[in-house]
């Protein structure tokens, strides 16, 4: 399972590092060529130079992003929950710019939560890269995952929704439990939403639900409020 872990948040970090990768080298390459050729203006040298550091310190700060999250503490605390999203979409920009995900996201800034933010951030994690999959194995064109945050009969209700094309009852019943997968074996190996409700149920004394209605699919995450 660490295995698996790894392996996604690698190809996460590559999904956030080709782009600015891809910028810093045309750049380059670019004065370079006119350099040969004398035609690089100074404008063009200064916006080029500008370009460049600002995808470097975009590149900077993925290495933070992805650093802070592996190496957080597991320790309980009380955390927003705006930030705690932020945290997540920051891990996860790569993908959603490569893979064209239109991410909607509705909650209530005040809501703080009593936890553990990475391990929740897991949850998150190992949801959105279901969501990514069935995006392509469905060949959905317009793509879209949604993000609700709520307070709700004294609980706090999270909602990671997604429209890639919905679950049979026979897959729903299963998704929660240890090495089921419908993936090809060298693509997963049906631990990571186990995970995820070990997290939200031992960790968090919460409880995560699945339902699906035609192309839908929500993912529900009840936290109690302390």
């Amino acid at each position: 399972s660490k295995m698996v872990a790894l392996g996604e948040m690698i190809e996460n970090i590559a999904h956030q590092w080709r782009q600015p990768l891809s910028v810093i080298s045309t750049g380059a390459t670019g004065m370079k060529m006119q350099k040969e050729f004398d035609c690089l203006s100074d404008e063009v040298f200064n916006n080029t130079c500008m370009t460049i550091n600002e995808n470097a310190q975009y590149l900077s700060q993925t290495i933070e992003d992805f650093k802070n999250f592996i190496k957080g503490d597991s320790k309980k605390e009380i955390f927003s929950i705006e930030d705690n999203m932020n945290s997540f979409l920051s891990l996860v920009q790569g993908s959603i710019k490569s893979n064209n995900i239109n991410v909607l996201i509705d909650l209530e800034k005040s809501i703080k939560i009593d936890g553990y933010k990475n391990e929740l951030i897991q949850c998150y994690l190992n949801i959105f890269n279901n969501s990514k999959d069935a995006f392509k194995d469905n060949k959905i064109m317009h793509k879209y995952f949604f993000i609700d945050v709520s307070y709700e009969n004294e609980k706090f209700v999270i909602k990671l929704k997604d429209n890639a094309g919905g679950m049979p009852d026979e897959i729903l019943q299963k998704i929660f439990e240890p090495y089921f997968t419908t993936k090809p074996e060298t693509h997963g190996i049906g631990l990571g939403l186990y995970l995820s409700r070990q997290i939200i149920e031992k960790s968090m004394k919460g409880k995560p639900t699945v339902s699906s209605k035609d192309t839908t699919t929500i993912f529900t995450i009840i936290l109690p409020f302390d």
